[in-house]
């Protein structure tokens, strides 16, 4: 009894781990600018078309980055052809103007959820493209752009 025990619950806790998702990182080249229309494309194979999912975003910048938001497109597209297309607002201040997120020595982690409740109802390559809506031609001080997918439950 004891050994059937100690064999379930090893099996529940490797399934539990075998979470599907995707974490992808797209780190701007050093002394380069992220120019107005450049898209930061993510792809990666989504299989799951039971569980619903959520979309978060990750932006690491500069301490000295000129902009309190950050304004950007994203497109996601699936295998079928078809794609969504969002613009939301990052808000990388709080309401005193300090910097949000993660602190490190030169930079800033900021993550905010993109979307939640996504059912990828294809499996197959999915792409995520995302680029600023900012009024300049060349946006200094990001230095990556992060995409993380991960289950968000049952349907």
């Amino acid at each position: 009894m004891k050994r059937t025990l100690i064999i379930l619950a090893i099996a529940l806790s490797l399934y539990s781990c075998r979470r599907e998702g995707y974490f992808g990182v797209f780190d701007m080249p050093l002394n380069r600018s992220w120019g107005v229309g450049e898209w930061v494309e993510f792809d990666f194979v989504q299989s799951d078309t039971i569980n619903l999912h959520k979309i978060e975003l990750s932006i690491r910048h500069s301490l000295n980055f000129g902009f309190r938001n950050l304004p950007l497109e994203i497109q996601t597209h699936s295998p079928d052809n078809k794609y969504w297309r969002d613009t939301i607002i990052l808000k990388l201040t709080d309401a005193d103007n300090d910097w949000v997120g993660q602190m490190g020595s030169n930079h800033i982690d900021f993550q905010s959820y993109y979307r939640r409740n996504v059912r990828f109802t294809h499996s197959g390559n999915y792409v995520i493209k995302v680029k600023h809506l900012l009024p300049v031609d060349s946006l200094e001080g990001v230095n990556a752009v992060g995409i993380i997918v991960e289950t968000d439950g049952k349907k």
